[in-house]
């Protein structure tokens, strides 16, 4: 019964909101250094309304930059972990739904990079929840 309410509210929600998603102007894309500019919220709102291809760039953007900032202190075993995190953030990765393929294959690779690095780093490097991190000149 409660699972039913549920399930009735989450219709009603998505009914009356997305009339409103479709009126919010979309952006094509946005470069990385303006959208770590965003507070939480705005990071979160603006990465659903971009492409998967946009989604990709953000977050490899993000895993480049971290990597180079840390590389003095990383391992070689975590270096490769990190190869391995750029090569599966693709434009499919942020296609929905995923399979189960596709889900079995991203807990592999979370399993793999939580086994030699600590949640804070997983955090900073691989999400939007991170920390800014400037280009270098």
């Amino acid at each position: 019964m409660l699972k039913q309410k549920f399930a009735a509210l989450t219709v009603a929600v998505l009914a009356t909101t997305m009339p409103a998603r479709a009126q919010v102007q979309t952006p094509a894309s946005v470069d990385y250094d303006s959208f770590m500019q965003q507070d939480l919220e705005g990071r979160i709102r603006t990465f659903n309304q971009v492409t998967p291809e946009n989604r990709a760039e953000l977050v490899q953007t993000q895993i480049k930059r971290w990597v180079e900032q840390n590389r003095t202190r990383l391992t070689p075993e975590q270096l490769k972990v990190m190869d391995e995190n750029l090569a599966y953030v693709t434009a499919d990765r942020y296609r929905q739904p995923m399979n189960q393929e596709q889900m079995a294959k991203a807990k592999e690779v979370e399993a793999r990079t939580a086994a030699v690095f600590p949640h804070e780093d997983m955090v900073q490097a691989l999400t939007i929840r991170a920390t800014y991190i400037s280009k270098k000149n």
